[in-house]
């Protein structure tokens, strides 16, 4: 950068700017003045830099970015480097994007440097790359992948560090480890190549669901938490400390705790990280050994005039143990299995002030296609709080098949069991609800009809090593025998939800683990009977070993042979109570799936059911862990 150069960036002559620059500007403008020392404080403009650039100045230039979180580290062992032989170190930023690199390359351009040290976020744009040619120095470039003619190069071995940090939770136990990003640069992505690649080599299944990507640290952290924690999560790998930093905050909102409720572990570029409770497990990256590298070999080069012969960077990252890890509460093997047979439709809700009277239309204010059926409502209720659950049914081919598919995968569901029917379309069920939140539904079987016994015989491997099978008795009549006789053969329990029926034949009830109806449900099996009690004895006496009759705001009464208990309904509002039953039936597989007793579960699924008549629809309204952690106090008490 030269007087010309200042010159014509201002708008000048190269007189007028050393009249300025040597305070002899009477008669120029304030503007003009002001314009100009902008420009020399801006560039660094130093007048005769090019006699002074004969001399040894035994300097080497860092160009650095101000806001990596390895700057300092970076720094701190390029000056320890330099100090010990006797050069000192300019630091230029280069946050900004390719203006401010070319802006700090020209601030180079006119000091008298021996080196530069080139460490970026991005590669050098390719006006960056010729400005340090021009240079004629000898230059280092940290951190880019392609190779550049006449400088050296070195730098991280992301991937490797990331894969060592995706270790350390995956030999705890965590399964479905959630990776947290910032941006979309270089790093990140040698980042989500470690995290893939661990995944790969361990037989950890790549789900791009669990990878969250954002462009602010602490925000991002926050962010990322609410979003994979719900999508069934155990453990988060972050960037960088100030997204784990994010993590921790919102963590403490949820009412989660670390490590007991979610392990977190992140990259770093620090010796420790001393202001997280509890201690932060990181994965230390060698930035500040990578520094002292860059640094001795620009002194070898620039001492011997040859860069030929040096030894390459072999610093490698480090473990940095912490209390932020530990083992799962329920990893995917202590968590047993549930199997889920059922009705896949797509609801068509309509909102009614009040239902129409024989003969009378009634208007609308809002219809809404949303992902339903007994069966995959179930079952994405299971996922959604984390269970291992398994869909077994049948779908149409088309859009609407296809959106619930979705659904349930991104709720967690194994989609093993479905199959897709060319013949029939989606099942629908068209959902009627008033003001008042209650509802009526009418049925459309499509797909579902097809679901038939030689269909699970078929998949009977999906039952092997299952703990609890849900059943909705919408499914066609053989089917339900199928299942059951299944299920027993292998010591399944079976969750019985009577829906749509009128009788159900007794050699189905004998050994039923659990039988589910509302209050509406158990009056029409039951006619002639007057009491609750009465009603849930007459499945006692037909071998089914426990009846849960829920009663809607009134809670719900468990009757077995032992008890007859009644449990008060949660205390929430509700919007809309279209699939709370379903909500109910899969906190309660999940909680007796994690080793509780039935007490427990009943309490846990109460608020889950509670939660989900909050809000509008079925599968959007299922509550997550986080929804429900805000209520332990309550649901352990």
């Amino acid at each position: 950068m030269n007087i010309k150069d200042i010159a014509k960036l201002a708008g000048v002559s190269a007189a007028t700017v050393s009249k300025i620059i040597n305070h002899k500007d009477a008669g120029i403008s304030p503007e003009t003045r002001e314009r100009v020392q902008k420009l020399v404080k801006e560039y660094q403009y130093t007048p005769y830099a090019g006699v002074k650039a004969e001399q040894n100045s035994y300097t080497i230039a860092l160009l650095s970015d101000f806001d990596s979180p390895a700057h300092e580290a970076l720094m701190r062992g390029t000056e320890r480097a330099l100090s010990e032989n006797g050069y000192s170190l300019l630091v230029l930023n280069l946050a900004g994007g390719s203006e401010r690199e070319l802006k700090s390359l020209q601030i180079a351009s006119s000091r008298n440097l021996n080196g530069v040290i080139f460490f970026g976020s991005q590669s050098p744009c390719a006006a960056s790359i010729e400005a340090l040619r021009k240079l004629r120095l000898p230059v280092m470039l940290l951190g880019v992948g392609e190779k550049v003619p006449r400088f050296l190069q070195a730098g991280l071995d992301v991937a490797k560090a990331a894969r060592l940090g995706v270790r350390q939770l995956a030999q705890q136990g965590h399964e479905r480890i959630g990776c947290l990003l910032e941006g979309e640069g270089p790093f990140a992505q040698q980042m989500l190549n470690g995290y893939i690649y661990y995944g790969y080599e361990h037989k950890l299944r790549y789900d791009k669901k669990y990878v969250y990507r954002s462009f602010s640290g602490v925000e991002n952290g926050k962010a990322g938490l609410e979003d994979l924690v719900r999508k069934g999560v155990t453990a988060l790998f972050c960037q960088n400390e100030e997204i784990a930093a994010g993590v921790y905050q919102a963590a403490e909102i949820a009412g989660l705790s670390i490590p007991e409720d979610l392990s977190v572990a992140c990259l770093t570029a620090r010796m420790s990280l001393p202001f997280f409770h509890p201690a932060l497990c990181a994965v230390r990256l060698p930035v500040q050994e990578l520094g002292e590298y860059a640094a001795r070999c620009l002194i070898e080069w620039i001492e011997r005039g040859d860069k030929t012969g040096l030894q390459p960077f072999e610093a490698a990252a480090q473990l940095l143990p912490g209390g932020s890890v530990a083992a799962p509460k329920q990893s995917a093997k202590a968590r047993q299995k549930i199997v889920v047979v059922g009705s896949m439709n797509m609801d068509v809700m309509i909102r009614v002030p009040d239902f129409p009277r024989p003969g009378e239309t009634v208007l609308s204010p809002s219809v809404n296609l949303v992902p339903g059926g007994k069966g995959a409502n179930q079952a994405a209720g299971v996922g959604k709080l984390g269970g291992n659950v398994w869909m077994i049914g049948k779908i149409g081919n088309d859009r609407e098949g296809k959106l619930l598919y979705q659904s349930l995968y991104d709720n967690n569901v194994n989609m093993d069991g479905v199959t897709i029917d060319d013949a029939r379309a989606t099942g629908k069920a068209y959902i009627t609800v008033t003001g008042a939140g209650e509802s009526t539904i009418v049925v459309y079987p499509g797909a579902n009809g097809k679901l038939s016994a030689v269909y699970l015989r078929q998949n009977v491997n999906l039952f092997d090593h299952a703990k609890y099978c849900l059943l909705p008795t919408e499914n066609p009549p053989e089917v339900i025998d199928c299942a059951i006789r299944i299920a027993r053969n292998r010591g399944v329990r079976v969750i019985m939800k009577p829906a749509a029926v009128d009788r159900l034949d007794s050699q189905l009830l004998s050994g039923l683990f659990l039988l589910v109806p509302n209050e509406k449900e158990i009056g029409l099996l039951c006619p002639g009977l007057d009491t609750i009690e009465e009603k849930a004895k007459h499945f006692l006496k037909r071998g089914v070993e426990n009846v849960i009759i829920t009663l809607g705001e009134r809670g719900c009464v468990l009757c077995n042979q032992q008890e007859t208990t009644h449990f008060k309904a949660a205390n929430f509002h509700p919007v809309d109570t279209t699939g709370a039953a379903d909500c109910f039936i899969g906190a309660l597989a999940v909680s007796l799936s994690e080793g509780n007793g039935l007490h427990a579960a009943i309490r846990f699924a109460t608020f889950a059911a509670g939660i989900s008549i909050t809000r509008e629809g079925v599968q959007p309204a299922l509550p997550d862990r986080a929804a429900l952690s805000v209520y332990a106090d309550e649901i352990y008490e």
